[in-house]
Formats: structure tokens, sequence, C-alpha cells
């Protein structure tokens, strides 16, 4: 009787949240189709999303293929690297709970393929065989959290510090990447006699781009142009500074020789001999588990500032079935000699923002413009089309991505943090250390926190992305395979020393919505409609009205 009694508690509690995410969104799975063809402006919005999703994927897919390519003796390649972002994003957009996030091989993942193909040079072991063992143990780990419903802690324990703190870590991350591929290549030409135009020029498409696609990016507020075009101009912003900096570096700077991608035409995808005895093994164990706590840990962060209360979402989290969907997944490209991937930042975040209507609205105490998003269109349909269109670029090697110079794709690094920086709350409050105090915004925060415990939260924070920034970054590959376990224990800190020393004042410190204008006036207008856009009248003009908030409706 008590054997039995166990089976029904266990059958009740393996799993069960995986089930129950399955339940729930099986309603909604006709409208994630129906939802990213049909409304008002739907069309124009999703060519607009496909086409920036697709540079925003690709061109990293070029990066770190190059990258995997080099760190692993030519094992992976930039075919490999297509084949894998393609078929990886063609599932998840199909089966995954969050469609919005976007799947990617990142930085971290590189640094663990390094580690993998490191151990398996210094221990004598085929890299195809132990990169297999690596995976399924990585599948393993994460199907054992999955059934045990791990991820309902992490909703429990997680909170907007660690979610913000590694969202500009990946923005460090991004800028300390471009800026070391600089200096590489200053430190190769720039001594070298009939080389320096190579470095300036390098230097040149690197800012060049970095600098239009933030200029263009950031076009909504500009009084120039009808309210629809500067949106259209906003979601072309990445693309267009691309394609603009690709032209200048190869063909108006042709004469000038820069670096350019390999690429192997021939690519085996065929399952490893896995009798690799017991010390191999063995070796594969604690790099799979590892890679289990970063695919943990960056798979539920991305979800989670994906479904930030700025973004108003209707169709719930599905943080277990992610995780479902990405174990299965890795395990087979695990197999079959591809890299991995799992949901990435700012990559996930931007899929969202560029699927959103948003509005431009104006703090009436300090002038400040910051958008607001009315609503997200929470669709398969971009996902799906933008990942069948980079499969199809295997027929686009080498031309015409050959093209593409390579500083390009590091001022699009560039491009990437700088942007993913909005809207994160620590970024917010770093900058308040550098603002003066009658230009602070009038928001909860300011108004029920002191400025000096304001300040001290920011300069711990500040403390715990210095210890990411250190080890993430180290020249050690071996220390930087510790980085997983630093964002487990940033939740730790998060709910016993800061809890312990901010007490009440943390539910300010600690939230996502505490960054917009909050006047009674403005709470009163809300559910107002939208000024009428007058074309012959500025923005600049408009916050000067006497309204308390005014909201430039932009789509």
């Amino acid at each position: 009787c008590d054997s039995m009694g166990w089976l029904r508690v266990l059958r009740g509690h393996v799993g069960r949240e995986l089930w129950a995410d399955i339940a729930r969104r099986l309603p909604w799975y006709a409208a994630d189709w129906r939802d990213g063809l049909i409304g008002p402006a739907t069309l124009r919005n999703l060519l607009s999303t496909v086409v920036f999703l697709y540079f925003l994927c690709q061109l990293p897919v070029v990066a770190f293929g190059s990258l995997n390519e080099s760190n692993t003796a030519g094992f992976f390649s930039v075919k490999k690297g297509i084949i894998s972002q393609g078929i990886g994003g063609i599932v998840f957009s199909l089966f995954a709970g969050q469609p919005l996030v976007v799947v990617l091989s990142t930085a971290p993942l590189a640094l663990i393929i390094r580690v993998t193909f490191q151990i398996a040079e210094d221990y004598d072991v085929p890299f195809a065989s132990l990169y297999a063992w690596v995976g399924i143990f990585n599948t393993l780990f994460l199907l054992v959290l999955v059934i045990c419903n791990v991820s309902q802690y992490f909703l429990r324990y997680t909170s907007m510090f660690v979610e913000e703190t590694f969202a500009v870590f990946i923005s460090i991350a991004f800028t300390y990447d471009a800026l070391h591929e600089l200096v590489g290549d200053f430190n190769k030409n720039y001594d070298t006699p009939g080389r320096q135009s190579s470095s300036l020029l390098w230097l040149l498409l690197m800012l060049g781009t970095v600098i239009l696609g933030v200029w263009l990016w950031d076009f909504r507020k500009s009084v120039l142009l009808n309210p629809w075009v500067r949106q259209l101009i906003v979601d072309f912003a990445m693309p267009a500074a691309v394609v603009v900096m690709s032209f200048f570096g190869s063909f108006v700077f042709r004469a000038v020789e820069l670096d350019s991608f390999n690429y192997d035409a021939d690519v085996s995808l065929t399952i490893p001999d896995l009798a690799i005895g017991a010390r191999g093994v063995f070796l594969a164990l604690p790099i799979g588990i590892s890679l289990a706590i970063l695919f943990y840990m960056d798979q539920n962060i991305s979800s989670a500032l994906v479904q930030t209360p700025q973004n108003p979402l209707k169709k719930g989290i599905y943080y277990h079935l992610d995780l479902f969907v990405v174990a299965v997944l890795n395990l087979l490209l695990s197999l079959y000699g591809l890299p991995w991937v799992h949901a990435a930042l700012p990559h996930s975040s931007m899929h969202a923002r560029a699927l959103s209507d948003t509005e431009l609205r104006v703090d009436p105490r300090t002038g400040h413009v910051f958008t607001h998003v009315v609503r997200v269109r929470e669709s398969r349909v971009s996902g799906l089309v933008t990942h069948v269109l980079i499969l199809l670029s295997l027929f686009m090697l080498p031309t015409p991505i050959r093209f593409l110079p390579v500083p390009v794709l590091y001022g699009l690094f560039l491009y990437m943090a700088a942007t993913g920086l909005n809207g994160n709350g620590f970024w917010a409050r770093i900058l308040l250390l550098f603002t003066e105090r009658s230009n602070y915004p009038t928001s909860k925060l300011v108004k029920h926190v002191p400025i000096s415990t304001i300040t001290s939260f920011t300069l711990v924070q500040l403390c715990c992305l210095a210890v990411l920034a250190v080890v993430g970054l180290f020249p050690s590959p071996y220390v930087q395979m510790t980085f997983p376990a630093l964002l487990v224990l940033l939740m730790v800190v998060r709910r016993t020393y800061l809890k312990r020393r901010y007490g009440a004042h943390l539910a300010h410190l600690d939230t996502a919505d505490t960054y917009h204008p909050e006047d009674e006036a403005a709470v009163a207008y809300e559910a107002a409609p939208p000024l009428a856009y007058n074309g012959d009248q500025s923005e600049a003009n408009i916050t000067a009205t006497s309204f308390s908030e005014v909201r430039i409706a932009l789509v």
C-alpha cells in the first residue's frame, strides 16, 4: 500500500509542469499562426521582422562558425553553423512554448566547445565522440530538470537583479569581442608596410556600422518624415547599416584587402563512434553538467526577459516546455556534430520588440521621451520563415556572403550591445549615477527609495557584474567554464544578502516596472485615446503641451 501511494505521488509530480505547459499552449497554437498574418500592419511588420531577424541570426552564425572552426581545427565550419541554426530555429518555432525566444549558438557555447576540444586534445580522445557524450549528458541533466519541475523554482528565486545583470554582461561580452578583434587586426597589420590602410578601414567599417545602425534605430525620436516612415526606418535599421557598410567595404574600398571568411564545401553529418572508454565518458560528465547549468540559466533568463512587464504578452509562460524542446534538439545536434543552440540575448528581446507596436511617451516633469510597447504579436511565423531562409542561404555560400566584411560583422556586435541595453533597469540606474538630480525621472523608484539606497544597490550590482566579466572573459577556458555556476550564485546573493540589506526597498529596487512616469494625471490619461498626431507639429512642441503625458502613436 505504501509503495502504491508513493507511485501515485510520483505520477502526480514527475513532469507535471511540462504537461501543464503543453495543455495550456495547445489552445493557442492556431492563434500563433493567425496572429502573425492577420491584423493591422501585420504583414508589413512580418516582412520587416523577418529581414531584421535574418540578419540578427545569420551574421552571428557566420561569426561563431568561423570562431568554432578556428577553435576546433576545422571540425566545425560556417556551413555547419548555418545547418544547425536553420534546423534548430525551425524546430523551436514549431514546438516551443514561447516562439518569440530566439535560439542561437552563442559566445558561452563557443567557450564550452573550445574547452571540450582542448580536453579531447590533452587526453587523446576523439573530439567528435567526446562532443557527442557531452551533448548526451547535457540532455540527460536537462530532462531531469524538466521532469522534476525545477523551472518553477527558477521563477521563485530569480529576479530582475539576475536577469538584468546577465543582460548587461552580454553587452559587455559583445563589446569585448569586437574590440579584441579590432586590436588583433591593428597588431597584425598596422605596423606592416602597406597594410596600415587595412586596419584603418577595419576601424571605419566597424564604427560606421554601429553608428549608422544606432542612428537609424533611434530615428523614431526624430521630427523628420511621417510616423510610419520613421517606424519603417527603425524596423530596417540594422540590415540597412550592414548593407550600406558592406557596400563600402567590398566595392568602394575594394582595393584595400580585408580578411574574409573561410568556406568549407564538404560537410559530413554522421554519428561518431561512442565507444571511447570509461575515461572518455567521465571526461564528458563535468562538461555536460556545466553545459546543462548554462542551458538552464540562459534559456530561462532569455525567456524571462522576453516576458517582462514592458512586453504585454497574453499567452502565458512555458519554461518547462521550452527547456524540453531545447534538450531534445541539442541531443540530435550533438550526435551529428553540429553546434549547440539555446536561447540568446539580446536577440530574443529584440525579436519581441520587432514584433511590437510602440508609442513614444513623455515624462511631463523632465521631458524625457521613452518607448512604450502597446502590443506584441505573439507568433511563430516570423521565426519559422526566418530560419527557413537561413537554411536556404546554404546556396549563398560562398557568394554573396563573401561580400560581408569581417569588421561589419563586429560592428553588428557593437550594435547589439548598444541596443540590447534599451529598457534595462540596471543600465538605467547606472546612468542615474551620472545624472543631475533635477533631471531624475518621475518613477516609483525615485519616489519611494532614497537616492543613497539606489546608489548603494547599483554599486553592489556593479560588483557582481565585475565578477561575471572577469570570469566570463578570463583568458583560461578552464576558468571560464565556471561561469554558469556564477549565475546560480547571483540568485543566492539576491535571496540572502540583498534581501537582508535592503528589506522593504528591494520591492522597488528589484522590479521591472520602476522607470515610467507616475503621477495622478498621467495615470488618469492612460485610458484616454492617443493624441492625434499633426505632421506639422514637432515632438519637441508636443512635449510642451499641458497634458501630463502625451502619447505619439507610431503604428
